[in-house]
């Protein structure tokens, strides 16, 4: 049986006018249901749409588009390096 669960990060920048300071970070878990298709929950993916940001938006902060990266680690794999980086 292979591995089938992942940690899945999604980093994402708020921005308002200008600024583009509010870098932040989701962690979640998700499984392999198929050959590069992967489970999870929405909030894992878009947090940006949930509670945890609804100060930063209430406070006119934007999703910076462009700024939105996934990335997934196999159950088991080591995700910080010797430095903690």
């Amino acid at each position: 049986i292979e591995r089938s669960l992942v940690l899945v990060a999604t980093r994402y920048v708020l921005e308002r006018g200008e600024e583009r300071e509010l870098e932040l970070l989701s962690l979640g878990t998700g499984f392999v249901v198929a050959d590069g298709c992967v489970a999870t929950n929405k909030h894992v993916v878009e947090p940006w749409k949930f509670a945890s940001c609804a100060q930063h938006l209430a406070e006119g902060w934007r999703l910076a588009e462009d700024s939105v990266v996934w990335a997934l680690w196999p159950e088991g794999a080591r995700v910080l390096d010797a430095q903690g980086q």
